[in-house]
């Protein structure tokens, strides 16, 4: 345990001077709460309980959205397999492209094996079944009562990790929404689980889920042909419902490949994330009608990121379309609630269509939600004096 207990001190702190965290703070980059009195920037948590399926104490690794302390929104869970090695940079990807509104906040959790050749391998000889019930038994109940996740959920495995997301689509495909295997090992024991996927494939009816597959130029040809048969199976018999992809990531290694495979996947995924406004099509009705469309595609409540639809109302209030951005900022509100700068932006466009009565309105909430704020407190006055 000690080389693990060095690999997750590494993975979740980084010491920092103090002037550079204060800087990042005041130039809008990283949020207050990423940054502890001890002078760490935090990526996530190392959670420990006693599983009963393995009769042993485990660990997972958490990453939550910087909003999270701050709002009360639920968030789909990424289920990182080989979690020591893989979750650091999976947390960085997901924060940033989360950010840029590329893919919806997500909470990160990555599983840590205590012996990853027993717990990952299928067939007679592997412990995949038993994993399979950890999952759905304790590790996945204990996220949703510990956490507020929505209902979609997305495992991501490499190697014998890849083998099992494989295995868990077509043996419990109701346990996740979507799966990314980054070089599976589908020649283990003998390609049965490929043999599995003929029949299961071929047989199943209405298949509602998503499967991802790359290996890497210097993957051997074991995983190579295997998931290339896969692939073709796939083209030929993916039952109706199932969207999948497959990339062949020629300039990278076998244990390169989980990031890249990780960021294609999850680009795949939520290829259609961004909202029209963000091509030129500024309205209001565009865009909530486009996060509605999203919401019964994945089966949440899918929401657009606060700042970027303020960006939007503020566009729309320069070229003059103060109706319009009053639209769109009250669907900011309706939206994000919680979320002091809703308000505040939305009180401001108010004050600029001379709607002084529900400006002040909205500058209170703003005041409430962030009490002592010299500069709204300021803009009260001067309102209520008119």
């Amino acid at each position: 345990m000690r080389m693990l207990d060095i690999v997750l001190g590494a993975l979740m702190t980084l010491t920092i001077a103090r002037a550079p965290a204060l800087a990042c703070q005041e130039n809008g980059g990283l949020p207050s709460d990423r940054i502890t009195d001890g002078n760490r920037i935090t990526i996530g948590q190392v959670v420990g309980f006693h599983s009963a399926v393995f009769g042993e104490d485990r660990q997972v690794l958490v990453y939550l959205p910087d909003d999270y302390s701050r709002t009360t929104e639920r968030y789909p869970v990424v289920y990182l397999l080989d979690g020591a090695f893989f979750f650091l940079p999976t947390a960085g990807l997901v924060d940033f492209y989360s950010m840029v509104n590329r893919m919806p906040r997500m909470i990160v959790v990555g599983v840590v094996h205590s012996n990853r050749m027993r717990e990952l391998a299928t067939g007679a000889a592997g412990g995949a079944a038993q994993l399979t019930s950890f999952l759905r038994e304790e590790l996945i109940p204990y996220v949703n009562g510990h956490f507020r996740t929505e209902p979609f959920r997305i495992l991501i495995g490499h190697s014998l990790g890849g083998l099992f997301a494989v295995h868990a689509l077509l043996g419990a495909p109701d346990l996740f929404q979507a799966h990314i295997a980054a070089s599976p090992g589908l020649h283990w024991d003998r390609g049965s689980e490929l043999d599995r996927a003929r029949e299961v494939l071929v047989s199943t009816s209405p298949l509602k889920n998503y499967l991802y597959l790359t290996y890497s130029g210097a993957d051997g040809d074991n995983i190579r042909t295997y998931t290339d048969r896969l692939v073709g199976l796939l083209r030929g018999s993916a039952p109706p419902g199932l969207s999948w992809g497959f990339e062949s990531l020629p300039g990278e290694r076998h244990n390169s490949s989980p990031v890249r495979s990780v960021l294609g996947g999850l680009s795949q995924l939520f290829s259609g994330w961004a909202y029209p406004g963000e091509l030129g099509e500024d309205s209001a009705e565009v865009l909530i009608q486009h996060y509605q469309r999203l919401s019964e595609k994945f089966g949440f409540e899918c929401r657009p990121e606060v700042g970027s639809v303020a960006s939007r109302g503020r566009f729309l209030i320069q070229r003059g379309q103060v109706a319009e951005a009053i639209r769109v900022f009250e669907y900011n509100v309706r939206i994000h609630p919680q979320a002091p700068e809703t308000h505040e932006a939305l009180g401001s466009a108010y004050r600029r269509a001379g709607d002084i009565q529900r400006a002040i309105a909205a500058y209170e909430r703003a005041l409430e939600l962030r009490p002592g704020n010299r500069e709204i407190s300021d803009v009260l006055r001067e309102l209520r004096g008119r």
